[in-house]
């Protein structure tokens, strides 16, 4: 991958990102030393353990602290649909199971109307 398609997919990467603190965490790591008057430093060079890089959550009762590096994983590179189906295990489901799954549901006396403002 060239160094211009690397800045491409960060930025691609950090555009996805919808959580605040998130972005507040990897702010907090460029602030911190991972970047230098626009280049990245050697690996090396940076030191992990004085940056922020934990985001807290509350929505646990016990207040669960996560580091945000344990989510990013590797791009590969010419991987095939075919690959992702076979690594997913992926099984499609047919239109008569989904049909009978759904007869199955009680949907009690709400209407049309009242399901799509649900999903308003």
């Amino acid at each position: 991958m060239t160094l211009e398609a690397k800045k491409l997919s960060i930025i691609k990467q950090i555009l996805a990102i919808e959580e605040e603190s998130v972005l507040d965490a990897i702010f907090g790591e460029l602030e911190q030393g991972t970047a230098y008057n626009g280049s990245l430093l050697q690996e090396e060079e940076v030191s992990y353990q004085t940056a922020p890089n934990v985001i807290e959550t509350t929505n646990n009762e016990d207040e669960e602290k996560l580091d945000f590096r344990d989510a990013v994983v590797e791009i590969r590179e010419n991987v095939t649909f075919e690959d992702l189906i076979k690594e997913q295990n992926y099984k499609p489901i047919t239109y008569s199971e989904i049909r009978k799954i759904t007869d199955e549901i009680d949907w009690g006396d709400v209407s049309l109307e009242e399901l799509l403002e649900a999903l308003d």
